[in-house]
């Protein structure tokens, strides 16, 4: 004889279960986990699949490398055109900026009456430590400008050597035009230079 017992009171007791909820349970409990089995097997398929993508990708991207490995540049070629780029920077960069540097500064000291038939050395690669301009101006005064002017730069500075009166008669007017030669050295102020 079976006895049962049980003293909690009514409405904390358990109801027995019918055979269709536990049915209905262990349905809901296998079909779970079928589809996490599934899930999981599913995953790991596509993984292995993934996996062997990224092989054969990786071999291809190895055979890309060494067949770039086996390329040779042509390195003298190379070399010879870098040489000749540097050279020609270097021949921008110094002698250009010098040449336009001393012509600058000179045209910013001659008046509208000063003009500068020759300067003697005319290379300007390496800079010089004397320059000579000849030329002619309009008045003596304007020959003393241009040389005041050319030593009020940072840059340069003149000393007056010599002038002459040169007059030319116009065929047209025939009218006598009188104009002042003038030879000025010109000194750049990296270089020291003994005083006369």
């Amino acid at each position: 004889m079976r006895f049962e017992m049980n003293i909690l009171p009514e409405e904390y007791r358990t109801k027995p279960l019918s055979k269709f909820s536990v049915l209905v349970a262990l349905f809901f409990t296998t079909a779970f986990s079928l589809t996490a089995l599934f899930m999981i097997w599913k995953g790991k398929a596509e993984t292995a699949e993934l996996e062997e993508q990224v092989a054969a990708e990786h071999l291809l991207f190895m055979n890309k490398i060494s067949d770039l490995e086996k390329i040779t540049l042509p390195t003298p070629e190379i070399a010879a055109l870098t040489n000749k780029i540097d050279f020609v920077g270097s021949i921008l960069s110094q002698s250009a900026a010098k040449f336009v540097t001393f012509m600058y500064t000179l045209e910013n000291c001659a008046g509208d009456n000063i003009v500068a038939e020759r300067i003697f050395p005319g290379d300007f690669a390496v800079l010089k430590d004397k320059y000579t301009i000849s030329g002619y101006g309009k008045t003596i005064e304007d020959i003393l400008i241009f040389v005041d002017n050319i030593n009020k730069t940072s840059f340069l500075t003149a000393e007056l050597k010599k002038t002459d009166r040169r007059e030319t008669k116009n065929k047209e007017t025939e009218s006598v035009e009188s104009y002042e030669n003038f030879e000025i050295e010109v000194f750049p102020q990296k270089v020291q230079r003994a005083r006369r």
